[in-house]
């Protein structure tokens, strides 16, 4: 499992730390709104209970006045005016009937009219203007409720109340004796809403559909009509209260019935001003969770970058020095307090590679003193194993072989004997191999092979001995073993823009296991070992302490079966084709 590093175990302990931080808090905002929506609703709800309470006290003593007024003695006799003349005096009577009604007019606060109609005398007595009996507005108009009227000609509307007797007569006024009509403008309760408003922060008015809606002066008419309109389709009228969105603003509407049918009593408070202290301190709150955040984040990257980088790369280069890799070097960190130990790691691995390059220098040295002394020896079974086939084909005549043979084996010897220069041309190279091929298919007779060599290779210099060790392990454990005939081939390859160069031997014999190959790859970049042979590592290191790096050889396993051992190193523009 993989472990998580100094960075991700601070950001889970953030995380840990402010998310149920977040959650509560939310949680709270959430009680903290609702418990603020209801105290709204209640404040709501109490002072327009008062409002509509002042308002019905009026509109009762309203009424009743008008009541009391159809049963008052002096008012009866306006029904009796002309029908008893002796008894009462008409101009007398009606002076009387005037002054009551304007001394009952002016006992209500609100500035009222009150109207008289008798309709056995056909005539009719006001407290304001004179008042002109008419049947035919009295059978319209009369109604058991408060209604009301709009202006004539954009006039203000009035509110009407009337008293019949006898009570039956309200649907037939030409039954009735007397009929007290109480009338005011709706100025009245533009005032009442006025004086209101100037007390508190809402704006109440009185709504009925159809009807113009009647609010304070400074009232918003238009905000008003789509508030009344959107708590009717929401149907407010069940609630009492609700919430309603004009224009993405919320408002806390509340409702309450007043004494005159289908007029209701609005009032609405915007909650977006209200509980905008609690969305400032929601907002400041996440804001500095999210500053908090983003500090501690940076904290925990300056900290992994600082201090747990700086680590990991020096844990890093000691496993590649544990795994041999003694070229690593690692970059200064801008943490000075790791610049120190940084510099004292790459001094260490300078002069940790420094002594194994040596080491390894006067070991290659000693391995090709060693190779020098087997090419002077000239290894007595190869030579025994010429011999003994030159004399066998002297016993059977065959003075062809035995003259090849001479020949071929008189090359090898001779460029072996050589050991004045430590290079040579490839092309020396190739027919080094060429007799040792030949001699060995003499011997044998079931070795093919070919030799391609590109002429712009044959130029170039190269260690000597570079290509028969390969070219001898192919043929003792490659091509020897089969029963059948076996193959060789060698190629050079030239490759573009200098990137340098390639030579292939590939053998078709029993080939070696791929867990081998990737062993004996491996092995070639390691100090040499007893179990591994030394001529595949010898030129392994010679190509790549003559070419630099980028040089050395590679093994591969054929797919048809067989071994490829690839020999490559880098191009230069010095290079003579």
């Amino acid at each position: 499992m993989r472990k998580i590093n100094t960075f991700g175990r601070v950001l889970g302990i953030l995380l840990i730390v402010t998310i149920p931080i977040g959650i509560q808090y939310g949680n709270s905002h959430q009680v903290s709104m609702k418990v603020v929506q209801k105290e709204l609703r209640e404040a709501g709800k109490q002072r327009l209970s008062g409002l509509s309470t002042q308002l019905d006290t009026v509109l009762e003593q309203l009424s009743m006045n008008a009541i009391m007024l159809g049963q008052d003695p002096t008012i009866r006799e306006f029904q009796y005016l002309y029908s008893l003349p002796g008894l009462l005096d008409p101009s007398r009577t009606k002076n009387a009937i005037v002054e009551k009604l304007v001394l009952n007019s002016t006992i209500v606060r609100w500035p009222n009219n009150i109207s008289v109609y008798a309709p056995a005398v056909q005539e009719a007595l006001s407290s304001g203007a004179r008042a002109k009996f008419d049947e035919a507005y009295l059978g319209q108009y009369v109604s058991r409720s408060w209604t009301y009227r709009s202006g004539v000609a954009g006039g203000s509307g009035k509110f009407y109340w009337y008293s019949v007797d006898p009570i039956t007569a309200y649907d037939d006024v030409k039954q009735a004796k007397l009929i007290v009509e109480v009338s005011f403008p709706q100025d009245n309760f533009i005032s009442k809403l006025d004086d209101y408003k100037a007390s508190g922060s809402s704006a109440p008015f009185l709504y009925h559909a159809g009807e113009p809606i009647i609010a304070d002066r400074s009232a918003n008419r238009t905000l008003a009509y789509r508030i009344a309109e959107a708590a009717s389709d929401l149907k407010l009228l069940q609630d009492n209260d609700s919430v309603v969105t004009i224009d993405q603003e919320q408002f806390l509407v509340n409702y309450i019935p007043t004494a005159m049918p289908n007029w209701v009593l609005i009032d609405y408070v915007p909650l977006s001003a209200i509980l905008k202290p609690i969305e400032v301190s929601r907002t400041r709150f996440y804001f500095s969770v999210g500053v908090f955040s983003l500090l501690a984040i940076g904290a925990a990257f300056f900290l992994y970058r600082d201090v747990q980088v700086p680590i990991k790369m020096l844990l890093k280069g000691v496993r590649r020095f544990k795994r041999g890799d003694y070229s690593v070097r690692i970059a200064e960190p801008s943490n000075p307090e790791f610049i120190y130990l940084v510099q004292g790691f790459n001094e260490m691995a300078v002069e940790i590679q420094g002594l194994i390059e040596k080491v390894y220098k006067e070991e290659l040295r000693s391995r090709e003193a060693t190779l020098k002394q087997l090419q002077s020896q000239i290894a007595p079974h190869f030579l025994y194993n010429c011999l003994y086939f030159i004399k066998n084909m002297a016993q059977v005549g065959n003075d062809s072989a035995v003259a090849t043979m001479c020949v071929q084996l008189g090359k090898f010897y001779r460029y072996a004997a050589r050991t004045e220069n430590q290079s040579a041309t490839l092309a020396e190279e190739v027919e080094l191999i060429r007799s040792y091929l030949m001699i060995q298919s003499l011997r044998m007779r079931k070795i093919d092979y070919r030799i391609d060599m590109p002429e712009g290779m044959l130029g170039l210099h190269v260690p000597r001995f570079l290509l028969q060790p390969i070219i001898e392990n192919a043929v003792l454990h490659g091509v020897e073993p089969l029963y059948g005939s076996g193959n060789i081939t060698v190629r050079g390859e030239i490759r573009p823009d200098l990137e340098g160069y390639l030579i292939s031997i590939e053998d078709n014999g029993s080939g070696i296991a791929s867990d081998e190959i990737t062993r004996l790859n491996r092995s070639f970049s390691l100090p040499l070992a007893e179990e591994n042979g030394c001529g595949m590592w010898n030129v392994h290191q010679r190509l790549l302490h003559y070419f630099g790096d980028g040089a050395g050889l590679t093994l591969q396993q054929m797919p048809q079966g067989g071994t490829r051992a690839i020999m490559h190193w880098p191009g230069s523009e010095h290079d003579n084709p």
